[in-house]
C-alpha cells in the first residue's frame, strides 16, 4: 500500500516521545495494535505512532449498531496507508479463542446491551460497551503475539474521568446524597462552571478535587498504562497521547482533512443520555478552551490527575473497583438506573 505521509505537529510528536519515555510505554520500533474507531483520537495516535517509528497495526470491534460501519472504518483506514483488522463482536472464530471467564462475560455484557430494560442491568452502556470491546482486542493482541494495545485517549480524557470521580465523591459525601441524582450531579458541574469563569479565589470544589486526588479517594480510569484485563495481564492498554489537548488533535485532523467517525455509539448522545463523564467534557473542559484562564486552570487539573499515577504509569487505586466501595452500593446503582437508554 501506497503509505501518505503527513508532516505532524513536532510539538505534539515531542510530547507523545516524552510520554511513551516517562512511562517506559514502548522500545524503540515495537509493535502495538492501535484500538481503532475510525475517530479522531484513534486515527492521530495510529498517524503520530507511524510517524515516531513503531510498528503499527489496527484492529477494529464492530459492536453491530450500525450495518455500514464496518465500511465506513476500511475507508478511513486506507485513506491513511493502514489496513484495519475489523472483528465483529460476536464473530464464531473469535470467540473460540476464549476462555470460560472472558467468554461468560463477553456474553453476559452483550445480552444486557441487547436488553437494557432488564431488571438485572447493572452498568451503563458505556462500561458493558467498553468491557467487551477490551475482550476482543485482547484475543487479537494474543493472536498476534503483541503486548501493548494503544488507546487515543488524550489529556481531556483523563481530565474528565478524574473530575467524575472526584465529582461523586463531593455528591455522596459532603453533600450527603445516598443515591446519585442528575440534578444534584449538575449543580457541582454548575458550581465549578462559575469558580472556573470568575477565578474564584475560594474555588472549593477545585481545590476538594485535589484534595481528594491525593488522599487517593478520586482518580482516572484512563492511567497511562493499565492490564487490559484480569485474563489477559500480560497485555497492557496504553495511553500515549494523556500530554495532549483535545484540540490539538482536532486542529491537526482539519489541517490534513482527515475523514473521520464522530465521537458518539450506538446508545445515543443527547443532553438526557450523558454520562456523568461526558457532563464534564461538554460543560466544563470545552468551557474551558475558551475562558480567560482556561488554559492555566486546565494545565493544573492535568497536573492534579497525574498525581495519581505511579513511575510505572499505572494508577495508584483502581478506580472503577474500588467506585462501589468509596460512593457504597447504593450510589452506584442510583447513578446506572439515572441513566437513560
Amino acid at each position: 500500500m501506497n503509505v501518505k505521509r503527513y508532516n505532524l505537529n513536532q510539538n505534539i510528536l515531542t510530547n507523545i516521545e516524552k510520554c511513551i519515555f516517562q512511562y517506559d510505554m514502548l522500545k524503540s520500533g515495537q509493535e502495538v495494535l492501535v484500538g481503532f474507531s475510525g475517530g479522531k483520537d484513534s486515527t492521530y495516535a495510529a498517524l503520530a505512532l507511524r510517524e515516531l517509528g513503531y510498528n503499527v497495526q489496527l484492529a477494529s470491534v464492530d459492536m453491530g449498531y450500525d450495518s455500514d460501519w464496518t465500511e465506513r472504518i476500511n475507508k478511513n483506514a486506507q485513506a491513511i496507508g493502514f489496513t484495519s483488522n475489523i472483528v465483529n463482536v460476536c464473530d464464531k472464530h473469535w470467540l473460540k479463542t476464549l476462555g470460560y471467564d472472558e467468554m461468560k462475560e463477553l456474553q453476559e455484557s452483550l445480552f444486557l446491551l441487547k436488553d437494557k430494560k432488564d431488571s438485572s442491568f447493572l452498568g451503563s452502556p458505556c462500561t458493558k460497551c467498553y468491557n467487551s470491546k477490551i475482550i476482543i482486542l485482547g484475543a487479537i493482541a494474543k493472536k498476534y503475539e503483541i503486548s501493548k494495545v494503544v488507546f487515543g485517549h488524550h489529556a481531556d480524557d483523563m481530565i474528565s474521568s478524574f473530575l467524575k470521580s472526584g465529582f461523586m465523591y463531593i455528591d455522596r459525601w459532603d453533600y450527603g446524597n445516598e443515591i446519585f441524582n442528575r440534578n444534584s450531579y449538575e449543580s457541582i458541574i454548575e458550581q465549578s462552571l462559575i469558580e472556573i469563569n470568575h477565578n474564584s479565589s475560594d474555588a472549593w470544589i477545585l481545590k476538594r478535587v485535589e484534595t481528594l486526588m491525593k488522599n487517593e479517594l478520586a482518580g482516572t480510569d484512563e492511567p497511562p498504562i493499565q492490564t487490559i484485563h484480569k485474563w489477559q495481564n500480560n497485555i497492557d492498554i496504553i495511553r500515549p497521547l494523556i500530554f495532549i489537548h483535545e484540540h490539538e488533535i482536532i486542529n491537526e485532523c482539519n489541517i490534513f482533512n482527515l475523514k473521520t467517525e464522530l465521537s458518539n455509539c450506538g446508545h445515543g448522545d443527547t443532553k438526557n443520555t450523558e454520562t456523568p463523564r461526558e457532563m464534564i467534557h461538554n460543560r466544563i473542559l470545552k468551557n474551558l478552551h475558551q475562558s480567560k484562564n482556561g488554559e492555566e486552570i486546565f494545565n493544573w487539573l492535568h497536573r492534579i490527575a497525574l498525581l495519581g499515577i505511579l513511575p510505572s504509569g499505572r494508577s495508584k487505586i483502581n478506580v472503577r473497583n474500588c467506585r462501589t466501595k468509596i460512593l457504597g452500593p447504593q450510589y452506584r446503582a442510583g447513578w446506572l438506573n439515572d441513566i437513560k437508554l
